[in-house]
């Protein structure tokens, strides 16, 4: 007797599953296993973008991280680290000479500078009329 009720009920749910029509979501759905109609470029890989994270904390770590990144090599000869301020923060760019002009003009009143060389390497030494270091 139970069998019959509960194979009655499994037979009226499926059953009311199977007759119900879709329910009409919304929104953005994409067909699946249907080719685009026009061609679309999808890249591969996506340019580097420089920019200063709060984990970098410091200017040595920050253009160490780009250097590391980038596969360049960084060359401090300066004799102190600098922290990094809000503007360095708000440097985003796609291009090493853009990202170290950017600092370039942010620390150069701490007689520090930044450029990059011939060979690639991020050189980053003390100009002619730095400020004397703190005692």
């Amino acid at each position: 007797m139970h069998y019959r009720i509960l194979l009655v009920t499994a037979l009226s749910y499926s059953l009311a599953g199977c007759s119900a029509t879709p329910p009409n979501y919304g929104g953005n759905w994409a067909p699946v296993n249907e080719y685009a109609k026009d061609i679309q470029e999808i890249p591969l890989t996506h340019p580097y973008r420089y920019y200063a994270l709060p984990i970098d904390k410091t200017l040595k770590n920050l253009l160490g991280r780009w250097a590391m990144d980038t596969g360049t090599t960084l060359s401090y000869q300066h004799t102190s680290d600098f922290s990094l301020n809000k503007q360095a923060g708000e440097i985003r760019t796609a291009t090493l000479a853009e990202a170290l002009a950017a600092l370039q003009a942010i620390y150069r009143t701490q007689g520090i500078r930044i450029e990059q060389t011939a060979n690639n390497t991020i050189s980053v030494t003390t100009t002619s009329d730095s400020k004397p270091s703190m005692p």
